[in-house]
């Protein structure tokens, strides 16, 4: 780490890095360097090669009757069956939407499909919900019908090795899209069914020669939503890409390009871990002639980039980090929080409307495991500018973490002195440095605000 980075933070604007949200909250005024967010339309006209012999069946389900919800499961289908039909020609589409979205229901319209689709045509089997393992270790596309218990799982749900074996019967080339996770767990984390456990879905390991899979997720992730808009990522993603976003500029997109495009494209969602997977042949052509460039997805997939004048709220700095800011207190700017130089970061300044004090964050990736090293890096560097330490002490946040605090007196460059408050956190392999900075007569205000502020500090 270079000292040399934090002179400015310090003595110059002192910018104090806080926990700041890429995903802002009621009530804000925003303005970003990209304009207000609007995800592109994928559905929309593009210039590719028909296959109007080929044969679809999209199955999503948004409303399950006892399950958590898929919001933007039926829209992400919706677009997909307007792309298949408009763009790629094809005119024997089959809709499962929500109720109609049972076990049986998914098999048999497989098996339909599958006994339509000729030589030379491609089946498209498309399944935007819920996935979980079953208990013989297989991977289940669950039914709408399907309870919270594990024994519904496994009778109300499709299981992905049925489904791919109705699918491989046909003559046809099949191509599979599961945005759907195998962890048994829904788009937030949390578990569709006590007692259910992670495991690696059999067909994973080994497809028919006819068979393409396209996986949202591996095994242990679970699979989320777009950005700052309630619609699943991958589906999303990948229907992007098939409209020429991911393209090397052949206009012939492989399922290798595909699913490597909106792999990077997954790795810009701060605080998340979505890895899609591909089984079968990876120079699968899925589309031709699309020669539509990406609209600057990865920016998107960061969030807000920087946002100003932000009422104060609960703010999540896409990390998984959040915090409560006191009132007068508002967001002045952000970067991406995965966007890191030289393993360190500004991830946020904040400032008290009624003065001049600030709180700021920096982030240093793999920092944690030499956490002793890096606070005696950053002693040195606020010590070269001329820093006195007067407090050390440890402290507990809200979630039992232990935090180390620290109080400075720094003087600035036209000869007056500042007092600025560190913080550093631990968490998972990232380490987080908290600053803030004020004028000395306003030192112990600033001490019961950086309690106040950093009392409130949650990782999740």
């Amino acid at each position: 780490m270079n000292p040399t980075q934090f002179k400015t933070p310090i003595l110059g604007t002192l910018l104090l890095l806080a926990a700041c949200g890429t995903n802002p909250q009621r009530g804000t005024t925003l303005e970003t360097r990209t304009g207000t967010l609007q995800w592109p339309d994928v559905a929309a006209g593009a210039s590719l090669e028909e296959s109007s012999r080929d044969v679809a069946v999209l199955v999503a389900i948004e409303d399950y009757t006892f399950l958590p919800d898929v919001p933007g499961a039926v829209q992400n289908a919706e677009d997909w069956k307007t792309f298949l039909k408009s763009n790629l020609g094809i005119n024997q589409i089959y809709t499962l939407y929500n109720q109609d979205a049972s076990r049986e229901e998914v098999l048999k319209f497989a098996q339909r499909a599958a006994q339509q689709a000729g030589p030379g045509s491609r089946v498209w089997f498309v399944f935007v919900g819920h996935g979980a393992p079953s208990a013989a270790g297989e991977g289940l596309l669950v039914g709408m019908d399907a309870q919270q218990t594990p024994d519904s799982l496994n009778t109300r749900s499709a299981p992905q090795n049925e489904i791919t074996a109705a699918l491989a019967a046909s003559n046809a080339e099949v191509v599979m899209v599961l945005d759907a996770c195998f962890s048994g767990r829904d788009s937030s984390g949390a578990q569709l069914a006590k007692g259910t456990q992670p495991v690696v879905p059999v067909v994973a390991a080994s497809v028919a020669a006819n068979v393409t899979v396209l996986s949202a997720a591996q095994a242990t992730e679970f699979a989320g939503a777009l950005p700052n808009a309630e619609r699943p990522a991958f589906s999303y993603l990948l229907l992007g890409a098939m409209r020429g976003w991911a393209d090397d500029g052949d206009g012939a997109l492989s399922a290798n390009e595909a699913i490597a495009w909106t792999r990077d494209q997954l790795r810009h969602v701060p605080g998340r871990t979505q890895t899609p997977t591909l089984a079968g042949k990876p120079q699968l052509v899925l589309t031709r002639g699309a020669r539509e460039a990406d609209p600057g997805i990865s920016e998107l997939m960061r969030g807000n980039p920087l946002v100003t004048e932000q009422d104060d709220a609960r703010h999540d700095s896409g990390k998984g980090v959040s915090l409560v800011l006191p009132p007068g207190w508002y967001l002045h700017s952000s970067v991406p929080a995965d966007y890191w130089e030289e393993s360190l970061t500004t991830t946020a300044e904040f400032y008290d409307a009624n003065s001049d004090s600030k709180i700021n964050m920096h982030v240093m990736r793999y920092g944690a495991d030499k956490f002793v090293a890096n606070v005696n890096v950053m002693n040195d560097s606020m010590g070269a500018q001329g820093g006195t330490m007067i407090q050390q002490q440890a402290l507990e946040l809200a979630d039992g973490r232990s935090a180390l605090y620290q109080r400075w007196r720094m003087p600035t460059p036209d000869g007056d002195v500042r007092s600025a408050v560190a913080f550093y956190v631990k968490h998972g392999d990232d380490m987080w440095i908290l600053l803030s900075s004020t004028d000395l007569e306003r030192a112990d205000w600033l001490l019961r605000v950086n309690r106040e502020v950093w009392g409130s500090l949650l990782f999740y």
